[in-house]
């Protein structure tokens, strides 16, 4: 009759013991790796009424008092950021830690030969273990809800998608890498047959692609896949940027505009911004406007060499010309490959009366860059003035 009772209560604390350990076995290794804070809940997803707090140090444990409601379990980190690898290690040591556990004491037992009642006991909470790991790492989509509302997964469904992301994450860094190199074409391509799988992280592949895009001056199918990722997330003052000159691009310049002022907005000290406003303001022909936008430009950054130049353009258009003509040198003087420099320089020409001077300029100019804007123009005018 004792043995039949014993049974019965080892069979009752198997499996309070064994979310215990489950738990446990989260949380210990989340505090390692992590160096922050964990709290774990026993007999409940996160509800912390009904429930007694137990501290120590960076642990923190609530769990109900009611024993027999111990049929579930939550361990929350409190480090924010933390990497994948250290994700799939807590999150793997959950549900190996009661099985360990229950080996390692099984082991003990026979090795210093205890009696059949704690053997049994042991076999009981062995058991207990495998159902866990075996329900745990069967990645199943049915969410749990927990108190606060939020839908997370069981540990077999994260572990899948940690890895997932991981994966997700090293075919990222290959695109990044082909861009860095240059070779837009590629980053473009590897980014669009990313977009074609299910990924978690896709906003990273629409940055890129865009940029790619953009870099390979297909301005219409950048946007196309701009649009479809403001569609899925909120753009952020770099996105808004991209989107501002990608409008002013194809044509659609006072819409361009307002991205770029939604971007400032965001982020009001961003010099590319701001150059990049700046000579959407100067296409325009709202001179008043740029100059200031330029101005900042270049106190946020003194080797910007397209700020200097187009603020030298700003300047040439209100008549101060030496002024004008100086940051156009200091632009070159910093990046001697821009066309643009080439143009203003022989835009200062033509301003001069000096149609010669201006002609060479803009040969250079195209030469660097056959499709800066308004070459062809500015050529076809030096060279009315020479003949």
């Amino acid at each position: 009759m004792l043995s039949f009772i014993f049974i019965i209560f080892c069979a009752v604390i198997c499996r309070p013991v064994t979310i215990l350990l489950h738990e446990l076995g989260h949380a210990i290794p989340a505090m390692l790796l992590t160096g922050g804070k964990v709290t774990i809940y026993v007999g409940s997803y996160g509800n912390r009424e009904n429930s007694q707090r137990i501290s120590l140090g960076k642990l923190e444990i609530w769990f109900r008092y009611n024993f027999v409601e111990w049929k579930q379990g939550l361990c929350s980190p409190h480090a924010k950021d933390i990497s994948i690898n250290r994700q799939i290690i807590y999150t793997l040591c959950g549900p190996l830690a009661s099985l360990l556990v229950a080996i390692a004491m099984l082991y003990f037992a026979f090795v210093f030969n205890f009696n059949e009642l704690p053997v049994f006991a042991l076999i009981i909470f062995l058991a207990s273990a495998v159902t866990d790991i075996i329900s745990n790492l069967n990645p199943t989509p049915k969410p749990v809800e927990l108190h606060s509302g939020k839908i997370i997964y069981n540990d077999g469904y994260a572990l899948i998608s940690l890895f997932r992301i991981k994966a997700e994450r090293r075919r990222t860094d290959w695109i990044v890498h082909k861009y860095n190199l240059g070779n837009y074409k590629k980053a473009a391509e590897l980014s669009a047959k990313l977009l074609k799988t299910k990924s978690a992280s896709d906003f990273m592949a629409y940055r890129i692609l865009v940029s790619s895009l953009c870099q390979l001056k297909e301005y219409e199918r950048a946007y196309d896949y701009y649009k479809q990722f403001a569609a899925k997330y909120k753009p952020d003052a770099h996105d808004l940027s991209i989107s501002g000159f990608l409008l002013c691009q194809l044509g659609s310049r006072e819409e361009g505009i307002i991205d770029y002022k939604r971007s400032l907005e965001l982020d009001p000290d961003n010099a590319n911004t701001l150059n990049n406003l700046g000579y959407s303001l100067i296409l325009a022909e709202r001179y008043n406007e740029a100059l200031p936008l330029l101005d900042r430009s270049v106190q946020l950054n003194d080797t910007f060499a397209y700020a200097f130049n187009n603020r030298g353009h700003v300047k040439l258009m209100m008549g101060l010309l030496e002024d004008g003509f100086e940051d156009i040198c200091r632009g070159l003087s910093l990046n001697d490959t821009n066309s643009y420099g080439y143009r203003n320089r022989g835009i200062y020409y033509l301003l001069k009366n000096d149609p010669a001077s201006a002609m060479e300029e803009f040969i250079k100019a195209k030469r660097l860059d056959p499709s800066t804007e308004f070459i062809n123009d500015h050529i076809a005018e030096a060279k009315r003035l020479l003949n």
